[in-house]
């Protein structure tokens, strides 16, 4: 019997294996799709897939979905959980034919994990096409980095202004910008920064390569509450928070950024 669950509204879950979607991903996970569908469909790469749940969904659209993701651990819960599609397709290190293979190449929370960002986007610059497309989300504004980010591995948070910068030396116009998670996810990130600062003894001796490692499967936090927030009240609260964000996602005070740029 699979582990994995298709909640009508949340998507893809694997409770038995750890992996639930938290509602900040949950909140990106809209917005991305959301974009998602007005793009033509075609061969897409996610970078940095964590527990794989959105590489279901993209694949769901219609995208011939590859993976790259190095946490052994994440990789297992992806392969999981795209067993029916495309398990295999979820690789740790990037073949040498990929050079201009992808329409699409999409990183959701990984570039905050990377000292050269810029190098980084040209190298991800050389798997797309001519004109495609790269889908980047990151934690918003330098000022709020907090316990939550040291758990996770990051090194730093982006503003608007850094991210498109970043975006145009590798090689990429802007298409589109916005914040995304305002109001919830800012609500939760407080408590969920000051868990992890209560809890900094058990994990800051932690490596940051190790800390990343575990940043994209580790739900543990979230799966004590899942039952509470997957529950019809729960799916209620998400929906108006996700109206919510969609209006105002141009204010700047969402605690992600998420940018689509195209190939020069």
């Amino acid at each position: 019997m699979s582990p994995v669950i298709n909640h009508p509204v949340l998507g893809p879950a694997a409770p038995s294996l750890g992996w639930v979607p938290a509602p900040r991903y949950w909140l990106r996970r809209q917005r991305v799709l959301d974009h998602m569908r007005t793009l033509e469909r075609g061969r897409l790469l996610e970078i940095g897939c964590g527990g794989g749940a959105l590489l279901a969904d993209l694949s769901r659209l219609g995208f011939d979905c590859r993976a790259l993701e190095t946490s052994a651990a994440a990789r297992a819960v992806a392969r999981a959980m795209n067993a029916d599609t495309q398990g295999h397709r979820i690789v740790e290190t990037a073949p040498v034919d990929w050079r201009g293979s992808f329409d699409v190449v999409a990183a959701f929370e990984v570039l905050e994990h990377i000292d050269d960002d810029v190098g980084a986007l040209r190298d991800w610059r050389d798997w797309l096409v001519d004109g495609g497309h790269i889908l980047i989300s990151v934690p918003a504004d330098p000022r709020k980095f907090n316990a939550a980010d040291e758990w996770a591995g990051h090194v730093r948070r982006y503003d608007k202004e850094d991210l498109h910068k970043v975006l145009r030396e590798a090689g990429f116009s802007v298409v589109s910008s916005e914040t995304y998670g305002y109001p919830l996810a800012n609500f939760l990130e407080y408590f969920r920064a000051s868990a992890h600062q209560v809890m900094r003894k058990q994990w800051v001796h932690r490596s940051r390569d190790d800390a990343t490692a575990q940043s994209g499967v580790n739900r543990s936090l979230d799966s004590k509450v899942w039952p509470l927030y997957s529950s019809a009240l729960g799916v209620r609260a998400l929906r108006l928070a996700d109206s919510l964000q969609k209006r105002f996602r141009d204010n700047g005070r969402g605690n992600g950024l998420l940018v689509i740029g195209q190939r020069i």
